[in-house]
């Protein structure tokens, strides 16, 4: 039960004016939450929430959990090391994915967390939410629901200095004139079935025109620093994109086309409003909370189908990435020229 002093607190910063009061802190609870990119996921839910409230800025708190400061389910895919390099490279990095963000906070302890709480949170998110009691916030299927609510749901963006810097490369190695290709890999050394099949995708490479296009690999960190087959030679590797995630987003961004497997990294595309992307292999089986049809249709996405918030240049393929489905794909996109509806970020890269 929750104290008379905790509901006499609550009352009190709730009607006396604050500095905070133009201000949505939305707090991501580490006992709840993963993580993982689908930290992505929280972070627009929050932004259509201030926006409903009409308030100013946001704010994240990111709340450690009660197992060495994270999550008990996630021991199984992460050691300890690799869920502070996430927290810092994932979860911190992403909170400035959304213009709106004007501060984060990494709580030190759980008490720490309940004070913030208490003393500066006017507008909390997720509703309901409290250190005591936290409640979980990041599932993809209250994106669905959200976006059926509205046709005009907010989404990620890279900032200006990343995007500056993508452009700076790209002009560096002389790639102005080409249309940019990102082949986003999924090579992970847990749930291997799900990882992208590296001999097809060099087969696409070969069968594409590099003087028209110029193809991004984006590797899975597992093998960042492991050289690529030998199919992958006439392509180009941008590192600082594989540890920076406003940097990807950036490159994604100026991407004419984004391509890859079903995988973490690319819920930057489809958080995106503005970058066009074919996401290959929704489905394999054997993984029940991951890519499973009985999991797809758990959070209300049917096979077969696509987003509800997905614009005609985002696409999901429930194929897996065979050589013939990518060329098959990438000609129809091509072909009914759905990059011309792609023009917001693109034309600020100088691509277009």
């Amino acid at each position: 039960m929750r104290s008379f002093k905790y509901f006499l607190n609550r009352f009190l910063y709730l009607v006396i004016p604050t500095k905070q009061k133009n201000t949505l802190y939305a707090f991501y609870d580490l006992e709840v939450s993963p993580v993982s990119y689908d930290f992505l996921n929280f972070i627009v839910l929050a932004e259509q929430e201030r926006t409903q409230k009409k308030l100013k800025y946001l704010h994240f708190v990111v709340v450690p959990g009660k197992t060495d400061g994270f999550r008990k389910d996630d021991q199984f895919y992460y050691d300890l090391e690799t869920k502070w390099w996430r927290l810092k490279n994932i979860i911190t990095s992403a909170c400035w994915l959304i213009p709106s963000c004007h501060g984060v906070t990494i709580c030190s302890s759980r008490q720490e967390a309940y004070a913030l709480e208490l003393s500066l949170s006017r507008m909390i998110f997720p509703q309901y939410y409290s250190v005591l009691h936290p409640n979980a916030h990041y599932r993809l299927a209250r994106v669905f629901e959200e976006s059926r609510k509205s046709f005009d749901l907010p989404g990620i963006q890279a900032p200006p200095g990343a995007r500056n810097y993508v452009k700076d490369w790209i002009q560096i190695h002389g790639l102005e004139k080409k249309r940019i290709i990102t082949i986003n890999l999924r090579e992970a050394s847990y749930q291997e079935k799900r990882n992208s099949n590296l001999e097809e995708w060099g087969k696409f490479i070969k069968s594409v025109d590099l003087n028209v296009y110029a193809f991004v690999v984006l590797r899975d960190l597992e093998k960042a620093f492991v050289p690529l087959p030998n199919d992958f030679k006439n392509t180009y590797i941008l590192e600082a994109a594989l540890f920076n995630i406003e940097i990807r987003l950036a490159l994604i961004e100026a991407s004419f086309l984004n391509l890859g497997v079903n995988t973490g990294t690319m819920g930057l595309c489809w958080q995106s409003r503005s970058a066009a992307y074919l996401n290959f292999k929704m489905i394999t089986e054997g993984y029940p909370t991951a890519s499973t049809p009985e999991k797809f249709i758990s959070i209300g996405l049917l096979p077969g189908s696509q987003f509800p918030f997905a614009k005609s240049f985002q696409r999901l393929i429930w194929e897996d990435d065979k050589v013939d489905v990518i060329q098959k794909e990438f000609q129809e996109f091509c072909s009914k020229n759905l990059h011309e509806a792609n023009t917001t970020n693109y034309d600020e890269y100088g691509k277009k």
